[in-house]
């Protein structure tokens, strides 16, 4: 009673003294325990990384499937670090979730720690806060398994102890960076670079915490799966036939004119297909939030303020997204380097109301309004593809092929989350391979014109296929000749009357309709 007499008193002198942050956690966990609750959403990737969990407890090892020992089929640590803790008592989802939410808190007080320290105004700190508390990805990615919002706050927390020098802290939290993804080695590049050159005495004291928070993991993988390397890296190069080295200048064009829709409301979203606003509207967001960070790095420039890393970190990590054509569809890759972004753009806002202080606050308003309109439409639409689409037709297919697969059949398939886990411990040759070395060893026996999932299907022949009409048709027009060695054993679809658009915006879905299909016992 006396401990919950004092955490009141605390918060309530909380409230006085910083009401923009008290109210911002308070609405970030709002509307993330409102998606929970309302939507049951879970991402098809955190059930890719609850599964190796779920076998370590069971004594099978930390990989995906028996058949296939130690793959190491995952590729943030943290994404099955977090799992693992709950899966001790079969709760690993609910570990994310509840790690998600203590994330969303620690990004906004982290994010308000860097705004006093810039000596932000809080007109203008309104969009950090909410953008952080109301964007979609931010909420999504979090509240449905994933570890996003846990690597969003760790990059917001290095740039708080990076900007007030606080080394030790600092090393620790790059490393957990490194354990949250794997693309924070550039992060720890330019930041071990801007140590040199502030305080070149501190960086053996940072680096040592560094490799005293991601060493072990390093030695734990290298020992365990032979490599720290996750194997779906080695399997996302075969994604859609493959990267290439280098990029033509027309994939260089098209993805430069389509970088707009990484941080437009709606359009960030890979699955909108329409929105209530024309895309005009979307595209000024955009433009607005480019300009502004643009204005804030320069900032940082003219100043040489550490926050010239965080501008270069962003820019880094775009460049090395269209050099290495990471498909759109990877889109939680984003939160976490658009959120060191809005800082910029926050530090731009400031810029903006040292002249114009009433537009500066009227935008940094509008911004941060424009980040959670989306709340009503994508909510609704989030509730309905859960049901009816991942519970309705993938986890069914899933709990099909779990009943009819024996130990010595395998099934191909590109869906690996809701289906591998469903059809728990079945040999799953998912393509390009997330949880399967047979899967990497056999595109990679592939003509570079072959590697895509007919082809794998085809050179493989398993017993069982479970595919969606497009890859159905690529299966069936591409190798007729081992097609007819397959029959159809089931066909799984949504339930009549599925409707994706909620007041005027439309999503679409590839994964209403799968059919499975069964290798005929006589060829």
């Amino acid at each position: 009673m006396v401990r919950a007499t004092a955490l009141f008193k605390n918060l309530l002198q909380k409230w006085k003294d910083e009401p923009l942050l008290v109210v911002a956690v308070l609405l970030a966990l709002l509307v993330r325990v409102v998606f929970w609750i309302y939507t049951h959403r879970i991402w098809e990737d955190a059930l890719i990384s609850i599964t190796p969990a779920r076998n370590f407890w069971l004594g099978h090892g930390l990989t995906h499937h028996l058949s296939e020992p130690r793959v190491h089929s995952f590729t943030s640590p943290l994404s099955v670090l977090i799992p693992l803790l709950g899966e001790w008592m079969g709760r690993g989802l609910l570990f994310l979730r509840l790690s998600s939410l203590a994330a969303a808190a620690c990004a906004i007080v982290f994010a308000h720690r860097i705004a006093c320290f810039l000596k932000i105004h809080w007109t203008v700190e309104i969009f950090l806060l909410g953008y952080l508390a109301f964007d979609q990805l931010q909420i999504f990615f979090g509240m449905s398994g994933m570890e996003t919002e846990v690597a969003t706050a760790i990059l917001i927390a290095n740039v708080s102890y990076l900007l007030t020098r606080q080394w030790t802290k600092l090393g620790v939290c790059c490393g957990l960076a490194m354990l949250a993804r794997p693309e924070s080695i550039f992060w720890l590049a330019l930041v071990g670079c801007f140590i040199l050159i502030l305080e070149r005495g501190a960086i053996w004291r940072w680096a040592a915490r560094v490799a005293l928070v991601y060493g072990p993991w390093v030695l734990f993988t290298t020992l365990y799966y032979g490599s720290p390397v996750p194997h779906t890296i080695l399997a996302k190069s075969f994604y859609n036939g493959g990267i290439a080295h280098w990029i033509t200048l027309h994939q260089l064009w098209v993805s430069l004119v389509g970088l707009w829709t990484s941080v437009a409301p709606f359009a960030q979203y890979f699955f909108t297909f329409r929105t209530p606003f024309p895309d005009f509207f979307l595209q000024l967001v955009s433009f607005l939030f480019f300009l502004l960070f643009l204005s804030g790095f320069w900032a940082a420039l003219r100043t040489k303020s550490p926050l010239i890393a965080v501008g270069a970190f962003v820019i880094l990590f775009f460049a090395y997204r269209i050099q290495a054509q990471i498909p759109t569809y990877f889109m939680w890759y984003l939160p976490p380097v658009t959120a060191l972004a809005a800082i910029l753009v926050t530090v731009g806002l400031q810029q903006l109301r040292l002249a114009l202080p009433r537009p500066a606050a009227v935008l940094s308003f509008f911004l941060a309004l424009a980040y959670a309109i989306h709340i009503p439409f994508t909510f609704p639409l989030e509730r309905r593809i859960q049901r009816k689409v991942e519970m309705g037709v993938r986890w069914k297919v899933g709990r099909y092929l779990d009943k009819v697969m024996s130990p010595n059949d395998a099934v191909v398939l590109e869906t690996l989350g809701y289906i591998g886990f469903a059809a728990f411990n079945k040999t799953t040759y998912d393509y390009p391979g997330l949880s399967s070395k047979v899967v990497t060893d056999t595109l990679q026996s592939l003509p570079p014109g072959e590697r895509y999932m007919n082809g794998m299907l085809a050179k493989l022949r398993p017993k069982y296929a479970a595919l969606r009409d497009v890859e159905l048709d690529a299966f069936r027009n591409t190798y007729p000749l081992v097609f007819r060695e397959y029959s159809v054993a089931a066909v799984f679809t949504a339930a009549p009357g599925l409707d994706l658009r909620c007041g005027g915006v439309e999503f679409v879905s590839v994964d209403w309709k799968f059919t499975v299909l069964r290798r005929n016992d006589r060829p």
